[in-house]
């Protein structure tokens, strides 16, 4: 899942196969209308010349001033040029238009390759990580009668284990990933340096393993300043801890961190970890069904909800600070699942000044609580 532009769309990756599930394979387009509701528009279906695919992921980004959104397909990756065109009669937003641009394979794992997570970054790199183990950086050239190709700039290999998420940093060409080996680590993308490995256990952050229990990393963030990092770490079972980490260059131009804060996220393994674009909430998508939002300098959960019964969550993203405000919300999040349902999640916020009426009114109704408490007392001993 992934929103688009300002917040305006959201885009809802999925699929089965209409001969397996009944559900097409395709990205589904949602303009979003106020209140905490979306109008769906139409559909790009991913399938093509008789081969059904699967649609298990989808991000977005701009390229040389270009919207661009990033489908993954299996073992492939498809980039669509965004452009806005005419809606449909009665329909409240314009429709997305998207243009096939170039498709590519992006994970070589022999047995069930799959793409599992990529990022646009903030100068124009495609980032892959997938179940081979290996993240990997491309570039998208087009040509002059508007042709486009693809070209690999990096293969950064340290994980031993399939790479989950990824995440880039807001201003230094860095990139995170989390991996099923436990790890978190930081690269260089334009360098292909290895700048950072977080082990998957640090005596300081109170996370332990068993021998039946292996710790994977299945999510990483970085805060919205850059000087922190935020992992999600958890077993095939088991409860699911979300830590923060500060990070720090060095004189030397070394990279380092230092646990902050780690806290039982829940008790079940979580899928997704996402970060709202003010940087002031975080929230966790659980494999039950259950979305949790913590405060992103505390780690105090702020709220949790069983979003989809019992059923994975697939996609989780956060509408930015800015569309949840004006409708008068502190947080607006989407999630899909594997039930193929999409669910909203609001919060609103409560005004200053409704606080304090009702600060007031308490306060009027203790006072009157006291006052005759105290009558009835004195008219008993008397």
């Amino acid at each position: 899942m992934s929103d688009i532009t300002r917040g305006d769309y959201a885009l809802i990756a999925g699929g089965g196969g209409t001969g397996n599930t009944g559900v097409k394979n395709q990205l589904q387009v949602a303009a979003y209308v106020g209140k905490g509701e979306f109008e769906f528009l139409r559909a790009f279906e991913t399938d093509s010349e008789g081969r059904q695919r699967f649609c298990s992921g989808v991000c977005h980004g701009v390229i040389e001033g270009v919207t661009i959104v990033c489908a993954l397909l299996e073992t492939d990756v498809l980039l669509l040029s965004v452009a806005q065109a005419r809606g449909e009669h009665g329909q409240q937003h314009q429709a997305l238009s998207m243009s096939r641009l170039v498709e590519f394979k992006a994970d070589f794992a022999e047995m069930e390759s799959s793409v599992n997570c990529a990022c646009i970054t903030k100068g124009g790199r495609i980032v892959t990580g997938g179940e081979d183990g290996v993240v990997r950086v491309w570039s998208l050239v087009r040509g002059k009668d508007s042709t486009c190709t693809i070209n690999k700039l990096h293969e950064c290999k340290s994980h031993t284990a399939p790479v989950m998420a990824l995440g880039k940093h807001p201003q230094e060409p860095w990139v995170c990933s989390a991996s099923k080996d436990g790890t978190c680590k930081v690269w260089n993308i334009e360098t292909q340096q290895l700048l950072l490995s977080i082990a998957p256990i640090d005596e300081s952050s109170g996370v332990s393993s068993t021998a039946s229990t292996k710790l994977q990393c299945r999510g990483c963030y970085f805060s919205s300043d850059g000087n922190s990092l935020f992992t999600i770490l958890c077993g095939r079972k088991g409860s699911t801890h979300l830590l923060k980490f500060s990070i720090s260059l060095g004189a030397d131009k070394t990279l380092s961190y230092s646990p902050l804060r780690t806290v039982v996220a829940s008790k079940d393994p979580s899928t997704r970890l996402v970060l709202i674009d003010s940087g002031e909430k975080i929230a966790i998508g659980g494999s039950n069904g259950q979305v949790a939002v913590f405060d992103a300098a505390t780690l105090s959960k702020v709220f949790s909800i069983a979003a989809h019964d019992d059923y994975p969550v697939t996609g989780l993203a956060f509408a930015p600070a800015s569309v949840a405000s004006a409708d008068g919300m502190s947080c607006f999040l989407v999630t899909c699942s594997v039930d193929n349902r999409m669910a909203t999640i609001t919060s609103h916020k409560f005004s200053m000044l409704l606080v304090i009426v009702l600060f007031m009114i308490l306060a009027v109704i203790a006072y009157l609580l006291f006052s005759q408490s105290g009558r009835y007392i004195a008219g008993l001993v008397l």
